[in-house]
């Protein structure tokens, strides 16, 4: 018998739509790039498509892969979120403070997504943020396993963004430096993706 190893034609449901995000930790902020494009190999849907998506003001949420997935997270997050956040005391509950931190967020999301890990969702959040003055990066992976340090990637281009990561980045960037690294490290692998 003879067993072949090409490829059925499905896919990885992760990729399907590609896209790259790329997230760094500087010294007094924190630098979140991905693209805009969103198609399947060479069909582009659109070039205007948003990959990070804020939770409030100081808590973003960077998301590639299986994009109903990606817009289900999104959605179930900003809901868990404001019901943690919602103060039963307050006369006007419609105005919500920040009351988790973005180590408290993380934890959120990665609960749920390990609560789905038999069906698990396609995706590799990242989160982002600042809280009490501290700056907080969590990467994590379809099932909730959570990673933290000076930066993460995911999506297509995330062996690209990782190898030149480490080879570029270092801790405690002033925000230019940032800025400057930031988009020298994804345009180059952003060129190699291609």
């Amino acid at each position: 018998a003879v067993v072949s190893t090409q490829s059925t034609g499905m896919s990885d449901p992760s990729t399907h739509y590609g896209g790259s995000l790329l997230a760094l930790k500087g010294k007094d902020s924190i630098l979140m790039i991905s693209d805009t494009r969103l198609g399947a190999g060479q069909i582009t849907a659109t070039k205007d498509f948003n990959k990070i998506y804020p939770i409030d003001q100081t808590v973003f949420l960077g998301v590639c892969g299986f994009n109903p997935d990606a817009q289900y997270l999104h959605r179930l997050i900003r809901k868990y979120y404001q019901l943690c956040n919602y103060d039963t005391h307050s006369i006007n509950s419609s105005e919500l403070e920040s009351k988790l931190s973005v180590s408290e967020v993380a934890k959120l999301v990665s609960y749920m997504l390990y609560s789905r890990r038999w069906s698990p969702l396609y995706v590799s959040p990242i989160i982002a943020g600042i809280s009490d003055g501290r700056l907080g990066l969590y990467s994590m992976d379809c099932i909730g396993s959570m990673s933290s340090g000076g930066f993460a990637a995911n999506g297509t281009a995330e062996k690209s963004l990782t190898g030149l990561s480490e080879t570029l980045y270092r801790e405690d960037l002033s925000d230019e430096e940032l800025f400057e690294v930031g988009v020298q490290i994804f345009l180059n692998a952003m060129n190699r993706d291609s």
